[in-house]
């Protein structure tokens, strides 16, 4: 248990790990904010609880007493394999990599442009943020709220890491204004050693080896649950 708000876990087996959002905020409606706070690893059930200290936090909007995630802002990602926990804060393309043990190994990083957006990229984020809540009244206060701020100077450069089961941490990026799903895999090593394109923008849940399960919004408004097959391209 944490008496703290967990904001992302990643799990691989038996181990998992999470990672927790700032425990306060400075004051009510004090707009754009991004804190610090810790990653824990949970190797098995008999081992020590470790953690990761100073970990970027996700970027948040308050609302009231409240906060919700910057529409195009940084996000903290995880994903877990075997003996490798991958921690990414999407200020750049990079990921940290540690050991189960809190001990970091390396950074993975790849050059890539920042994404570039449509002019009315943030409107949408602000709507498809919205689709949670169902009071109408509560849609109308946040709204007027995230409109009020400036749309994020930097977009995240990604949205999330996936780790395939096997060998290779993918990682979603920002849909740009082509609005495609593109994902690139590092190698073991810390190369790209592959990349995804999908020509409609998916929210993706998993990536394995052979296959792709992602959420994709249709003609109707209504978002279909989807499973791609993968196959490489020569």
């Amino acid at each position: 248990t944490l008496r703290r708000d967990i904001n992302t876990v990643a799990c691989h087996g038996p181990r998992f790990a999470f990672h927790a959002l700032p425990t306060t905020f400075p004051k009510p409606d004090a707009g754009v904010l991004r804190g610090m706070s810790t990653t824990w690893i949970v190797a098995d059930e008999n081992a020590p609880r470790v953690h990761v200290s100073d970990v970027k936090a996700e970027e948040l909007v308050t609302v009231g007493y409240g906060a919700l995630p910057r529409p195009l802002g940084k996000r903290t990602s995880l994903a877990l394999s075997l003996d490798r926990l991958f921690i990414g804060t999407a200020d750049s393309l990079a990921v940290d990599v540690y050991d189960l043990t809190g001990r970091r190994l390396a950074t993975w990083s790849a050059a890539s442009p920042a994404p570039r957006l449509t002019e009315d990229a943030y409107g949408n984020a602000i709507t498809e943020l919205l689709r949670s809540l169902h009071s109408p009244d509560l849609r109308k206060q946040v709204r007027s709220v995230l409109e009020r701020q400036p749309q994020p100077a930097q977009p995240a450069a990604y949205v999330r890491l996936h780790w395939n089961g096997d060998s290779l941490l993918w990682v979603e990026l920002q849909p740009d204004v082509m609005a495609q799903t593109r994902m690139l895999a590092f190698g073991p090593g810390g190369a790209i050693v592959a990349e995804l394109r999908h020509p409609t923008p998916l929210r993706v849940f998993e990536v394995a080896n052979d296959h792709l399960l992602a959420a994709s919004r249709g003609g109707d408004d209504v978002q279909h649950v989807v499973r791609y097959r993968l196959v490489e391209r020569r």
